[in-house]
């Protein structure tokens, strides 16, 4: 799993430099409803679990690889230049993933 962790939510994208950031910003509920679709930077598709912690057995969220290696790198790529669209920001046809991730978090940062 290459970092940074990208979640979109219905277009809205979150992106985290940290897999623990992404486990401790993702709400389990939505999670349950199918609101992300979580990507590697590599555009690989990562699954998104539900586990129990501790002595109350509070749900977490988990990002885990996804075991049939799935890789969707357009439609993140699609994700990303639409969002970066909506800035104002155009971004030449040919450049790579890697550097539209970049100027992505160039623009709206790492989420907290």
């Amino acid at each position: 799993m290459k970092l940074p962790i990208i979640i979109s939510e219905h277009g809205d994208v979150s992106i985290f430099n940290t897999i623990e950031a992404a486990e401790q910003y993702l709400e389990a509920i939505d999670v349950k409803n199918n609101e992300y679709i979580a990507y590697d930077a590599n555009g690989k598709l990562l699954n998104l679990k539900i586990v129990l912690k501790g002595k109350q057995q509070v749900e977490h969220v988990q990002v885990c690889e996804n075991n049939n290696d799935m890789e969707e790198p357009e439609t993140l790529r699609s994700t990303l230049l639409n969002l970066l669209l909506q800035f104002g920001v155009s971004v030449p046809e040919e450049s790579s993933l890697e550097s539209i991730i970049q100027i992505t978090i160039d623009r709206i940062g790492y989420t907290p």
